[in-house]
């Protein structure tokens, strides 16, 4: 974690256990302990610099509105179609029900409930 989330994680778990102490009751302190442990691995995996410019980036993002580097569902739809080089996505996704559709109506063994 970096600084900043180290020093939050720090005071969240101080008030986690202080919470305990009273209540007797572990749930807080392992719910923290769980959000700051996603917190760790995702910046083990980004790397220090790579977390940090996400949460720099996120900040701008709320202090904003505004996100630079976003682009819209059409233009995500049609990068998948050019990197697939296959027909539209919506084309796949209606042979698909279609197939699920005549599988559905094609007899079969008798499905047996899971024990």
């Amino acid at each position: 974690m970096i600084g900043e989330e180290r020093a939050e994680f720090e005071r969240a778990y101080q008030h986690a256990l202080a919470e305990a102490a009273d209540s007797l009751d572990l749930t807080r302190v392992l719910d923290v302990l769980r959000a700051y442990r996603r917190i760790a691995w995702l910046t083990r995996q980004q790397g220090l610099q790579a977390h940090r410019r996400m949460l720099d980036k996120a900040a701008t993002i709320l202090r904003t509105g505004q996100h630079t580097d976003a682009v819209s569902n059409e233009q995500v739809q049609a990068l998948i179609e050019e990197r697939l080089g296959q027909q539209p996505v919506d084309q796949v996704i209606q042979a698909h029900t279609a197939l699920d559709q005549i599988a559905a109506r094609r007899p079969g063994p008798p499905r047996t409930p899971a024990s």
